[in-house]
């Protein structure tokens, strides 16, 4: 009954807030990580809707009704049009889906992510709306950050494939999207901090961004470390001119000395095997499922299996319940090849743009932040599933929305 009433509570919200494009947006990234746990659990509101589902149709109605209303909107946003033709192929690829429920839920996915980044694109006018923006983002991090500090203490973090506990989830059900999570905020809070003048503003960023490092270490990624550290170090390449090097030194410092034994602990166990002899290496068990998956894309090249129903064609085919995780690969079976080719191009163009933006504009406090972004994101979906996500792939969207919108933006 609880979740019920807070779920319809946030909805009334979302109603009033049809008023105000942003502040929508705002609410819904603030609200959504807290609701994910009624989401992880299945949880279903009216007429058997999952919640998810309620959330999703009520952020891609609203988009599609002030593009229509408002002259000054439009439905195409930079970067909408190559998710239109993925959501085109995704449609196709309901021929030959294996459960027609699980396609549409995956479909309203990625139209969420499409939906809100037209919505703040469209929505933020000046600078002061788009910083307002990413300060929700930013504050939206605070409870979801205690609560993992919660399940490490408690020991009733995410139980991993092998049976391990105490990795933070934030709520979000899984260590992996949390950790994708964290590294999107602390490209937010990189793009409000660099430039600003406020000491009271500076130390509660900076108190957050300590917190989501702290955080990100506690989840137990190694994909996500790797990725974040890789992406930091090319992106300050770039950008080398413009920041201090000898202040990602000391930070990287600190964290290293204050968390190495869990660090250590984490690679050291790729060698290691479980009770029952398997490898914790996750990593060589996901290369056999993509050896799998590419066995079957042959079968329907041009429009996949169905989107979002890879777990049920490795069950059909292969009897195991995996994943891709790898959202190339992911796309390449569920929607076809033009799918994985769209989706590259589209993460490359956005990269290159950024690389272009960083000798052109004085804005590099924005671009610098979202290069790494785009490179975390790039070099992330070779391991994990992220486009399907409706918190953290929407997130990406939005940030690299306003990123591209930000040197047309007047300062008031």
């Amino acid at each position: 009954m609880i979740p019920k009433i807070i779920s319809l509570i946030i909805i009334f919200i979302m109603m009033l807030l049809v008023i105000s494009p942003i502040k929508f947006a705002m609410f819904y990234f603030i609200f959504r990580p807290l609701v994910q746990p009624f989401a992880t659990e299945g949880f279903r509101l009216i007429a058997g809707i999952p919640l998810t589902s309620i959330f999703a149709l009520m952020v891609i109605a609203y988009s599609i009704m002030v593009c229509i209303i408002r002259k000054d909107y439009t439905f195409f946003s930079p970067n909408s049009l190559f998710f239109y033709i993925i959501v085109l192929f995704s449609v196709f690829s309901f021929i030959n889906t294996l459960d027609y429920t699980f396609s549409i839920g995956h479909l309203l996915k990625i139209l969420t992510a499409v939906a809100m980044s037209n919505l703040v694109y469209n929505s933020v006018k000046t600078q002061k709306d788009a910083k307002m923006f990413l300060w929700a983002l930013a504050l939206s991090s605070i409870l979801p950050m205690f609560f993992g500090y919660y399940e490490v203490v408690a020991s009733k973090g995410h139980v991993t494939f092998h049976g391990e506990t105490a990795r933070a989830t934030g709520g979000f059900g899984f260590s992996n999207i949390y950790g994708i999570y964290l590294t999107l905020i602390l490209c937010d809070c990189m793009m409000l901090i660099i430039k600003e003048e406020s000491l009271k503003y500076i130390v509660i960023l900076s108190i957050i961004l300590a917190s989501v490092l702290a955080s990100t270490v506690l989840a137990l990624n190694r994909g996500t470390w790797i990725s974040l550290s890789f992406s930091i170090l090319l992106s300050s390449i770039f950008f080398r001119k413009k920041i201090k090097i000898k202040w990602f030194i000391i930070v990287g410092l600190i964290i290293t000395l204050s968390f190495s034994s869990i660090i250590i602990k984490r690679f050291t166990e790729l060698g290691e095997t479980t009770a029952s002899g398997m490898s914790k290496n996750t990593f060589s068990q996901r290369i056999e499922n993509w050896k799998l998956l590419l066995e079957l894309a042959p079968n329907h090249p041009i429009i996949g299996y169905g989107i979002g129903t890879s777990q049920h064609v490795f069950l059909k085919y292969y009897k195991i319940e995996h994943l891709p995780h790898n959202d190339y690969m992911r796309l390449l079976l569920e929607i076809g090849i033009l799918g994985p080719l769209i989706y590259i191009i589209f993460l490359l163009r956005a990269l290159i743009n950024l690389m272009i933006n960083s000798t052109k504009y004085d804005f590099w406090y924005i671009y610098y932040p979202m290069m790494i972004g785009i490179l975390y994101i790039i070099v992330l979906s070779f391991t994990q599933n992220i486009i399907h996500n409706v918190i953290v792939y929407p997130m990406f969207l939005t940030l690299l929305a306003i990123s591209i919108k930000w040197n047309k933006l007047p300062a008031q």
